[in-house]
């Protein structure tokens, strides 16, 4: 891929944007695109060309440091003032366009990127990227327009007519500023908050990439002791308009009236240096203020201080701004004296870095370096700030971030660009996979696909059809469809009682009961379902009907995969696999984020992110025609999620039987690790995954990992209606499911599962103990921060505050037991303790326990907000006082731990679980909750009586399960990962 860069800071200046440009390019290069940048020669702080500049001048091309082609534009030296610097950027943003014209024809570009500030680079970006018919990025480091609110208090105190100008000007930019980043195919932000407030504006296309920490060592030890009575504080950076340093001057002259000596050193040039000098003169303190210094030199800096200041004015525009030398500080190690306010407040507050005081506060901020220098020990951030940055702030975290957002623009690496002609190509397969697919789910079950998309409809849309259905009369197999399609099951068994036979009606009986009176195609899928698959197959032998024949093959195929010592085998890829520098993984997945948001997903997502974190080159390649057969036509071949590319397998017609299937995603799955240089095949549940990862990897000649995140066979059987859980239990389906799953774990080189219970049962049927390897369940590590309190995270959902609220974030299934719930409310709210509940997701249960919550006249008191936002669910957890995961006691209950009770514990909200053994791990041996009888609704009330009632034991009980869920991140379970990875593809271990 081709990418122009057009910047008017670069190397070698040492600023900020430099400095992401600079890591942003490196990894550009290294993934083998050309980068081409046209920038002016340096002059920046000092706003005239460096001593060495000749090498640099306008008109020059040459190399940069890492390979790019730079070609300097012209310039204008600057005094400082902001008609000074406009003019400069100007100038450059004129001359920039017109050296674009070189990269028309053969050497044109495949997208065009442009930073901001300054503010005419936007300009020139626009127009270049109309000029060679190329998609725009824009890159808008700061709030702009938002900053120009702001403009007449950029040089201090002007005379009216100047203010009144910038004035004028700032209402203008703020216009054109908004209109040239619409016409931006993606603009991309450092800072979440920024990128909400653009998309209130409604820009479509806003993504995020943070700035990153770039790290150096720390010379000079921690651990001596602060001078008596003296903080030493430092601040290296940018000594700008909106630093606004004078505070901190203000700070140390108060903290001297309170008796303690602040030593300050300032370190960076810029428009401020002077107001600082003079803000110092005046107060009658020392203040170091110091030249910038080389980047090697910093160290020293940070050495000699026992806090750094980052430090922001209290202006509405830098409350969407988090400044990039927080993450250098967090990565290094060093505590912060944070001065801002908004999003890096929250980053500082949130990750222990250091202490935060509102910005342009010199009180606070005395207050503070009083405490500090009183406390007798140097100040030290939380370990977890390191962590942060490593998921999120690193440079090899940006950059693939960075070639993330070009994926998703269809700027796929090694590509010329995707066209409307590719597109439509592309939109054209995925109708047609759609078609086929949806034609096969109506012939095998066309009830079922019914439900199922009636399901994907507006609830007042899909009730109006059930509505419409029960108002034909005479027609009960219509009232029943009507029922099945709202979920009543018990109302759609009356209707079937009055129904005379037909197809309709065989296929309602199956839905409903699982079974069918008549023979034919729908009893052969009750006998598929029930687990009788000889049986099954057996009954449609005789068929001369074409479609049905078809399904009996595949039954045929599906049968014969499960067959002891059945594998599939595919020949090795076309092309060699490249071994790179990295450790590198490819993980087969049965879906993923962001087309679907279940636990599975979420816990796939995480440990990809935690292992790129870590420096594994990590990626996903979901089944064959996910998502386009759930009804995402419009997927792409990869989708990127946070910067974690996942990979589809979609052709436009999937082979007829499960085999062949399987054996198309194999070559899949081994050609794109062979051109990405896995060392490792990650499969995880079930068995299908890993018969199409084993025979990938024996094409590649690598390892490959079986991770066992539950027992699906045990799922099955428990989802069967009422006594049929048991009838499956004893199947030949559920027999030799479950004896596939051993022999692939047996043949995997290794196997990961989540719980001891799970470990110890792989172990009892014949997995050598030593390889399977624990990795349970985690959370990311910035949940473990001070929640805000119950009530006030109710306020922002626009829920009551006051009472007890229990309840859960989760699927809802009917294993959750989530039915027990809602009567144990209802049971100790008449016990007088005013509990409410809240039950926060969605699935095939929520129906039925809607209608529950109205049968008991718990409306008021019971909320069940269906399906929300990733980030809406957080919310939702702190909104809870006591977490509740009533599950009901079956076999895979029993051994699979859920993953939303160990986020509850971060947040230090306590549990109340059902007691069984999976569920036993977490809580009752850490002291995080309350173990209560599965199913006993009385035991339940009881419990959450008791803690409704008591709020010193739901403190104790969140406390000790916030301390254990410490000990579960995901940072610390990739390190894991990587041990098992370096041990299995011989790499070396470090």
């Amino acid at each position: 891929m081709r990418i122009l860069l057009l910047t008017h800071h670069y190397h070698p200046e040492m600023g900020a944007p430099q400095q992401r440009w600079a890591g942003l390019v490196e990894s550009f290069i290294a993934a083998g695109h050309e980068v081409a940048v046209l920038t002016p020669p340096p002059h920046y702080p000092a706003g005239q060309v460096w001593s060495d500049g000749e090498r640099y001048a306008p008109g020059v091309v040459h190399r940069g440091e890492h390979g790019e082609v730079v070609h300097r534009v012209a310039y204008r030296q600057t005094t400082g003032d902001v008609w000074s610097l406009l003019s400069d950027q100007v100038l450059a943003a004129v001359h920039s366009v017109l050296v674009a014209r070189r990269f028309r024809g053969d050497g044109r570009p495949d997208v065009v990127v442009t930073t901001v500030p300054a503010l005419p680079s936007l300009v020139a970006g626009v127009v270049t990227s109309r000029l060679l018919r190329r998609p725009l990025v824009v890159e808008m480091r700061d709030a702009w327009p938002d900053l120009l609110a702001v403009i007449d208090q950029w040089d201090g105190a002007p005379v009216r007519r100047q203010r009144t100008a910038k004035r004028a000007l700032a209402r203008v930019a703020a216009v054109g500023t908004s209109t040239l980043q619409r016409q931006a195919s993606v603009v991309v932000t450092t800072t979440h908050s920024f990128a909400e407030r653009l998309r209130e504006r409604r820009f479509r296309h806003v993504r995020v990439v943070r700035n990153a920490a770039h790290p150096f060592d720390v010379h000079g030890s921690y651990d001596v002791e602060p001078e008596d009575g003296v903080l030493k504080v430092v601040y290296v950076g940018t000594v700008g308009r909106a630093q606004g340093l004078e505070t901190a001057v203000a700070a140390v002259r108060l903290a001297r009236l309170r008796g303690v000596e602040v030593a300050l050193r300032v370190v960076g040039g810029g428009a401020g240096r002077r107001l600082v000098q003079v803000a110092a003169a005046q107060a009658g303190v020392d203040v170091d203020v110091r030249q910038a210094v080389p980047r090697a030199e910093v160290p020293d800096h940070y050495a000699w201080a026992d806090t750094a200041l980052v430090m922001l004015r209290d202006w509405p525009g830098l409350h969407l701004t988090i400044p990039s030398k927080v993450y250098e500080l967090m990565s290094a190690g060093l505590h912060i004296t944070a001065s801002v306010s908004g999003e890096a407040a929250d980053v500082v507050r949130d990750s222990g870095a250091g202490d935060v005081v509102p910005a342009a506060d010199p009180d606070a901020l005395a207050d503070l370096w009083v405490r500090l220098a009183r406390a007798g020990t140097r100040p030290t951030p939380s370990a977890r700030a390191v962590d942060w940055v490593r998921t999120h702030a690193t440079r090899d975290v940006i950059g693939e971030q960075y070639l993330a957002l070009l994926g998703d623009m269809h700027v796929v690496t090694g590509a010329r660009g995707v066209g409307a002609r590719g597109r439509a190509a592309t939109l054209a397969r995925n109708v047609a996979l759609l078609a086929r697919t949806g034609a096969e789910h109506i012939h095998d079950d066309p009830v079922t696909f019914a439900v199922l998309v009636s399901r994907r409809m507006p609830a007042s849309i899909r009730g109006s059809v059930a509505d419409a259905l029960l108002h034909i009369e005479s027609r009960p197999d219509l009232a029943a469809l009507a029922h099945v399609l709202a979920d009543r099951p018990e109302d759609a068994r009356q209707a079937l009682a009055g129904a005379g036979p037909s197809r309709l009606v065989d296929e309602l009986e199956l839905v409903v009961d699982g079974t069918t009176r008549r023979p034919g195609p729908a009893q052969a899928r009750a006998l598929w379902q029930a687990g009788h698959l000889s049986e099954a197959i057996e009954g449609l032998t005789a068929t001369r009907d074409t479609s049905d024949r078809r399904y009996a093959t595949r039954l045929r195929s599906e049968r014969t995969l499960l067959q002891p010592g059945q594998t599939i085998a595919i020949a090795p890829p076309a092309a060699a696999r490249a071994r790179g520098r990295r450790l590198s993984v490819t993980h087969v997945l049965t879906n993923s984020l962001p087309h679907t948001s279940s636990g599975y997903a979420l816990r796939t997502h995480s440990i990809l992110q935690a292992q790129r974190a870590a420096g594994i080159a990590a990626r996903g390649i979901t089944r064959p025609g996910y998502p386009v057969t759930i009804g995402s036509v419009t997927a792409p071949a990869t989708s990127y999620v946070d910067a974690i590319p996942y990979h589809r397998v979609l052709h436009g017609r999937l082979p007829q039987t499960v085999e062949g299937r399987l054996e198309l995603w194999a070559a899949d799955i081994a050609s794109l690790s062979a051109r990405s240089g896995a060392d490792v095949l990650h499969a995880t549940t079930h068995y299908p995954n890993a018969m199409a990862t084993q025979a990938a990897a024996r094409s590649l000649g690598v390892p490959w990992v079986y991770e066992m995140r539950g027992q699906l066979e045990k799922t099955w059987a428990a989802s069967r209606p009422g006594d049929l859980s048991v009838e499956a239990l004893e199947s030949e389906r559920y027999r030799l499911w479950r004896a596939k799953e051993i022999e692939m774990a047996c043949a995997a080189d290794a196997v990961v599962t989540l719980s001891e219970s799970m470990r110890d049962d792989l172990v009892s049927r014949g997995v050598p103990a030593e390889r399977v390897t624990l990795a349970p369940n985690a959370v990311d590590a910035t949940l473990l921060v001070d929640a805000p309190p119950a009530a006030q995270a109710r306020e922002r959902l626009g829920l009551p505050t006051d009472g007890v609220w229990v309840g859960t974030v989760s699927s809802i299934v009917g294993y959750e037991g989530l039915h027990t719930l809602v009567d144990a409310i209802a049971l100790a709210r008449r016990g007088g303790v005013d509990v409410r509940g809240a039950i926060v997701g969605d699935g095939v249960a929520r129906p039925a326990l809607v209608e529950q919550v109205r049968r008991l006249g718990l409306e008021d008191h019971v909320v069940l907000p269906g399906r929300v936002s990733r980030g809406a669910a957080r919310l939702w957890h702190q909104a809870l006082d006591v977490f509740v995961v009533p599950r009901v006691d079956s076999e895979v209950t029993r051994t699979v731990t859920p993953l939303k009770p160990i986020e509850a514990m971060a947040i230090g909200r306590p549990v109340i679980a059902s007691d069984l053994p999976a569920l036993a791990e977490i809580v009752e041996a850490p002291g995080s909750g309350v173990l209560v009888p599965a199913g006993d609704v009385d035991a339940l009330a009881q419990a959450v009586d008791r803690l409704a009632r008591d709020r010193d034991l739901r403190g104790d009980l969140g406390l000790h399960g916030r301390l254990f869920a410490e000990t579960r991140t995901w940072s610390a379970l990739a390190h894991r990962y990587e041990e098992l990875y370096r041990m299995l593809s011989g790499r070396e271990v470090r």
